[in-house]
């Protein structure tokens, strides 16, 4: 058995590139890159290395006709990979040691296209078959086993976008959600969908596209403690509207959240305790993720940065800035130079 660990790329210089990558936004190549194991898992672990994270590669009997083929694709600033392995089997392992030295801090949502692989994260382990989907988190160990062979679509999703949906992402890493029906079967076609139009969808369009997945993906990963939902879970959810609908108030606070359903402050903190999140925190990344969503579509290229603030609940700009750099790593402004639009 041997394996590999795949350094990082280096930074590019470029002050634009770097605004895109700290967005998720950096422009890859849309050619496939096809590449041939020959019996080789030191081959194989440095170049799914480059397409994802630092990974290593265990494979007891790989043979000369073992191969992989990864292509890889933008969407909006999400990037898509399609892997295909065939004369497997093969092990991908995200090791402690490597997740200590990494820099990625990213989540990846798989969908099996045709074959079957074992997810294992967070004393999870799960199998998936065709149509199913599942989420990792690169900052922690994960495990992936590949049978004889794969098609499997991925989505690298940057940590503020999943994290601004679904507060717990603990709680649904390596589940197996079923693809075939329902809001996970939406999500599996719209995920093919994008993979399949990525080079005719304008990056604007594709933007706001990838809200709506993202929407999708975050209403699919229901923690498996949580199904069927019981009265708490609905009355949570029921709260989370609630707050959605009312976000462009700036004078929304817990106090008034809390009265409105007619409980107290504290107990409101423990029906998001459950969620791994403060409510008042839930409330920013909701409102940072509608102003994003504003700076990105363009229904808003006129409107100016400080009428956005205002209109998603900010009571100043600099708090707004502040605030948004923390979440997105560049400041609303850039996101939108970065597309080019907007006064």
């Amino acid at each position: 058995m041997q394996r590999k660990r795949h350094t990082a790329e280096n930074d590019k210089s470029n002050v634009a590139a770097r605004v895109k990558r700290s967005l998720g936004m950096e422009t890859t190549s849309q050619e496939p890159a096809r590449l041939s194991l020959q019996g080789n898992p030191e081959a194989l672990a440095s170049a799914l290395s480059g397409f994802f994270v630092e990974l290593e590669v265990v494979a007891e009997s790989v043979s000369d006709t073992t191969g992989l083929t990864a292509s890889r694709r933008q969407f909006g600033d999400l990037e898509f990979v399609r892997t295909t392995v065939v004369d497997g089997p093969l092990v991908a392992l995200r090791s402690p040691t490597l997740v200590a030295s990494s820099s990625a801090n990213v989540f990846f949502l798989g969908l099996l296209i045709e074959g079957q692989m074992t997810f294992t994260q967070n004393l999870h382990t799960s199998t998936l078959k065709d149509n199913d989907l599942a989420i990792l988190d690169s900052h922690a160990p994960y495990r992936i086993d590949v049978a004889d062979k794969l098609d499997a679509l991925w989505v690298r999703l940057p940590r503020h976008r999943v994290e601004g949906r679904l507060a717990l992402a603990s709680e649904v890493l390596a589940q197996r959600i079923s693809g075939t029906q329902g809001v996970s079967g939406i999500t599996a076609q719209l995920l093919l969908s994008c993979w399949q139009e990525a080079d005719r969808v304008p990056h604007n369009e594709a933007l706001r596209v990838s809200n709506t997945l993202l929407d999708l993906v975050a209403l699919s990963l229901v923690p498996s403690s949580r199904r069927p939902g019981g009265r708490r879970d609905e009355f949570l959810r029921k709260i989370q509207n609630f707050i959605d609908t009312n976000l462009s108030n700036p004078n929304l606070n817990l106090e008034g959240i809390a009265g409105a359903h007619g409980i107290s402050v504290r107990y409101l903190g423990k029906i998001f305790e459950a969620e791994g999140v403060t409510p008042a925190r839930w409330v920013l990344s909701r409102r940072l993720e509608l102003s994003r969503q504003r700076l990105e579509s363009p229904e808003y290229d006129d409107v100016n940065i400080g009428d956005i603030a205002l209109t998603c609940g900010f009571n100043d700009v600099s708090t707004f800035n502040r605030a948004f750099k923390r979440q997105y790593g560049a400041t609303p402004n850039s996101l939108r130079n970065a597309r080019g639009a907007g006064p």
